[in-house]
């Protein structure tokens, strides 16, 4: 398997640990810890039975602020040391665009292997799922799902599911636990740990718990506020409330809420609201735009203040119980049913410029990122990738405003068009998804009148349809932007053009066309002194004589871009390099030599982190010493080889290890062995619809009759 010259599919996978998600073992850990529990000894009690009996399936359900989250992550947390990876999931179930199984999925195996794009088809990414959570024992908190569709697919064996929902449902196999409001007793004692203590309270606690309808998201702001507040008195606290919900009963304000929740945790953030100064009701108010948790400086950026302000603004929303914080990860958020109280606060005019603020940091974070990919390689891809994996909810929901209000302001329209430009997002958006961020781009670059970004779109566009597999509507966009860039006298975007159309005719099989254009593209980037572009199309031009049979002319390009990976200092490229000169010298057979580049490129994939180029090496090793007749020695290298690809979720990768084994067994003349592994590869193969599976079957058609 020839290996991509800097290909948007093959890269790094160094684990770094970003913001606490990641324990020392490297496996998952964003489970929140939870701090300051109270009560609910009667349903933790019944999980515990529940899970000493056998059971890894819990759904806790009920209304909105009756303390389900807080519910799951106590237990979550007491069974924790059972499991070496844990992961945690917002599903966002009450937003807009509440997340599906699929989504749920990506977003469980990305906390595993920051790298897996999002285009692989529905049975890799199950296949993939399941990999990692049957391979280490795994705790999944699923928190707000929407409906029992969006989480019944991630059951496995070895994992413990806990999802919470305000819907009704039962999983199959597991527990159904409705989540009741507090009980009087521990609900005083809520009320006495936040409010200050049993005194404060003047034996008021019980009728206030009683208002508040023992609900935990009505009782936290009522006793922060008597905490808060030294002249407040419980008695004046308690009528206050009463008076409001009498109000409310009258007159039903607009919050979002149900008339229930109106009357106790709407009641209750009114008379919160109402002790902020003007200055910070504004910035709770904004605060609501925000669909799922952010961090410090996003509140300083959204609310156009300083760090400083930030931090006293959280401080004290905080200590008023109207902002929620992670210990772990100092992310903060708010709650649902505080979200729909300030979003109805917010008029259209402060709406826009806290959406636009808003829109405008998290293309800054993207910019960001991209910064960080090119400055500290390789270890900067993955942290890159990792951040953008912490703010994809904000980054989507950023262009998604921007495409819904290109028309209003031509900086929106910029906005929308930066969105569309940062290379990392294809390994996060689906092909189609990521078509419609480029069409929104183009519609907003005609607004604006910029040949740039349509160029840039244009390529864009040319190479998401590549991974979808149409490669002549990819190469449609490539002409067009090559055109433009001609025409602005870009030439690097020339010779990027040149390149991606000689990348989509090699794709085609067309590969004297694609030989074409990157000689074309080679010229450029010679001309220009891209060092890094001209080592890419040397390779690319090898890759496409190895394809045409003429392997002494592909090592001759192979050994030219190699010499120019050294050069820069481009250790990934030389690995791929390496790798790739290692898989003509095979097609030669001349594998003393594949075994020599490839124990090179084995060691730098080593020194890098790259697992996936340290499985290819390993593999390649088996295959040369399976064709020397070394047998024992290939079983030694496709086994490691196994290992990791089992180990990052690597499907194909297993699957070609799997008949790479079988093969050596069967030299080895254990032919029992080897059917047995052809037929493992081949359920793999299938899975993934891979053609590989065809030339297995032909072993096992033609070898293990009878077996």
């Amino acid at each position: 398997m020839q290996r991509d010259i800097e290909s948007d599919n093959y890269f790094e996978t160094v684990k770094t640990v970003i913001f606490n998600q990641t324990s020392s073992s490297g496996l998952p850990n964003s489970i929140p810890s939870i701090s300051g529990f109270i009560g609910r000894e009667d349903y933790l009690n019944e999980l515990r039975r529940e899970y000493n009996g056998g059971k890894r399936c819990f759904v806790l359900h009920g209304v909105g602020g009756v303390g389900k989250t807080a519910t799951a992550l106590q237990f979550a947390n007491e069974i924790a040391d059972n499991y070496k990876a844990k992961v945690f999931v917002d599903m966002q179930g009450m937003s807009n665009k509440p997340l599906s199984a699929k989504d749920a999925m990506f977003a469980v195996i990305r906390q595993f292997e920051s790298e897996i794009p999002t285009n692989i088809s529905d049975a890799q990414l199950k296949n993939l799922f399941v990999q990692f959570v049957q391979n280490q024992p795994t705790l999944i908190v699923l928190d707000n799902a929407e409906d029992k569709e969006s989480v019944e697919s991630l059951k496995q064996a070895k994992a413990c599911l806990i999802t919470t929902s305000r819907q009704v449902f039962v999983l199959a196999g597991g527990k159904s636990l409705r989540i009741e409001q507090m009980s009087p007793e521990d609900a005083r004692e809520l009320l006495f740990e936040l409010g200050g203590g049993e005194a404060r309270f003047d034996g008021q606690a019980d009728n206030i718990a009683y208002l508040a309808s023992y609900l935990p998201m009505a009782l936290k702001p009522l006793a922060a506020l008597l905490s808060e507040d030294e002249l407040e008195t419980a008695a004046g606290l308690m009528e206050r409330y009463r008076d409001k919900q009498n109000l409310f009963k009258e007159h039903v304000p607009d919050y979002n809420l149900t008339l229930e929740e109106t009357l106790t945790v709407g009641a209750s953030f009114e008379l919160s609201y109402e002790k902020l100064s003007e200055e910070m009701k504004k910035r709770w108010r904004r605060l609501s735009v925000f669909p799922t948790d952010f961090d410090q400086r996003a509140i300083a950026a959204v609310l156009n203040i300083s760090e400083d302000k930030a931090k006293e603004t959280q401080r004290q929303l905080r200590r008023f119980s109207l902002l929620e914080v992670n210990a772990e990860t100092k992310r903060f958020s708010l709650h649902d049913l505080i979200r729909a109280f300030t979003d109805a606060k917010l008029s259209a005019d402060e709406c826009f410029q806290a959406q636009f603020l808003f829109t405008g940091y998290y293309y800054s974070i993207l910019w960001a990122t991209d910064k960080i990919k090119s400055d500290d390689p390789p270890n900067g891809f993955i942290t890159a990738l990792k951040l953008i994996d912490i703010e994809l909810s904000n980054i989507k929901f950023g262009q998604k405003w921007a495409t819904e209000n290109t028309k209003k302001d031509n900086a929106v329209a910029e906005l929308c068009c930066l969105y569309s430009i940062f290379d990392l997002l294809t390994l996060r958006l689906h092909p189609r998804e990521h078509i419609n961020w480029q069409e929104a781009s183009l519609t907003a670059v005609k607004q604006i009148n910029d040949k740039v970004y349509e160029g840039n779109n244009s390529q864009n566009l040319g190479n998401a349809y590549s991974r979808l597999g149409d490669y002549k509507k990819a190469i449609e966009y490539h002409d067009k932007a090559l055109r433009i860039a001609r025409e602005l006298q870009h030439k690097l975007g020339e010779g990027n053009s040149l390149g991606n159309l000689g990348n989509a005719y090699y794709n085609l099989g067309d590969y004297r066309k694609a030989i074409e254009y990157h000689e074309q593209s080679l010229q450029i980037k010679r001309e220009i002194g891209d060092r890094r572009g001209e080592g890419n199309s040397l390779g690319s031009l090898g890759n496409a004589y190895d394809n045409l049979g003429d392997y002494r002319k592909a090592i001759e390009y192979h050994e030219q871009s190699l010499q120019i990976s050294r050069e820069i200092g481009n250790r990934r490229g030389e690995g791929n390099t390496l790798g790739n000169l290692g898989n003509a010298y095979f097609s030669l057979g001349e594998y003393r030599k594949v075994i020599e580049y490839n124990e090179q490129a084995l060691q730098i994939s080593r020194e890098i982190g790259d697992r996936r180029g340290e499985g290819n090496s390993l593999g390649s090793l088996g295959s040369a010493y399976f064709r020397l007749g070394e047998y024992r020695k290939a079983i030694e290298y496709q086994e490691q080889s196994l290992q990791i690809s089992r180990e990052i979720g690597d499907r194909l990768g297993e699957g070609a290890s799997l008949g790479n084994l079988g093969n050596a067994y069967f030299g080895l003349g254990d032919p029992k062995k080897a059917c047995n592994l052809w037929g493992e590869a081949v359920t793999i193969l299938e899975a993934i619809e891979s053609p590989g599976a065809d030339i297995i079957r032909q072993n096992i058609e033609s070898y293990c009759t009878g077996e």
